[in-house]
């Protein structure tokens, strides 16, 4: 995590070496959320050429289980790329038909089915997705359709088990106005850190004093 008042004098006293002049909270949170936007998408780029996790976006990294309803499931609001996906089938329920048993998760891999694969796969008496409600076992598979998560068999219900990254939170450096001198102090309580790792920082710096010319 990166302290978002550290960050702020460092880009203060670098400006003021520079000459660069007055900057306000207004500002600096404005070139913040930009170098914030451009850091995302440089190390996002190098993910998708190289499809291998990078360090730098470990915080960005979140799993969460999300409902099916009528074959379709939501992506997270905060939602930016998949890692993996898996139907999170429920096996132990019972131990028989009066036993209940200890729940486990289990976590079925899912293939994903592209553009133009769909109704080949769908239609085939090999390839249709199909799943045994016994055990969990079976063929399953999803699609990418209308901003949601459609899945295969259309019997599937409970849960999905994604992985993905998501964009940086918002980070805010807050102020309130000190009536005696009539400057920003700043205010810890209203301010927002980053969730970058520290050693992304002189990344951010760089980019900041760039916006300032």
């Amino acid at each position: 995590m990166i302290n978002v008042r550290t960050l702020f004098e460092r880009i203060r006293d670098l400006s003021r070496k520079d000459k660069a002049g007055y900057m306000s909270a207004d500002e600096f949170n404005r070139d913040l959320s930009e170098a914030q936007t451009l850091l995302m998408d440089y190390y996002y780029q190098l993910f998708e050429k190289s499809q291998k996790g990078l360090d730098c976006l470990a915080p960005f990294i979140k799993e969460v289980f999300i409902p099916i309803a009528s074959q379709f499931a939501d992506f997270p609001t905060d939602y930016r790329h998949k890692l993996e996906l898996g139907y999170a089938y429920t096996a132990n329920v019972h131990l028989d038909n009066c036993t209940p048993g200890t729940p486990t998760v289990d976590v079925k891999d899912m293939q994903h089915l592209k553009a133009g694969e769909v109704l080949k796969t769908t239609s085939s008496p090999i390839r249709k997705p199909k799943i045994n409600v016994n055990d969990g076992s079976g063929k399953l598979a999803y699609e990418f359709v209308n901003n949601k998560i459609k899945v295969y068999p259309k019997e599937l219900n409970g849960y999905l088990q994604l992985k993905y990254l998501t964009d940086p939170p918002t980070a805010f450096y807050a102020t309130v106005v000190n009536t005696t001198t009539q400057e920003e102090d700043y205010n810890p309580t209203a301010s927002i850190n980053l969730a970058w790792n520290e050693q992304e920082q002189p990344d951010l710096v760089k980019l900041m004093l760039y916006f300032k010319g």
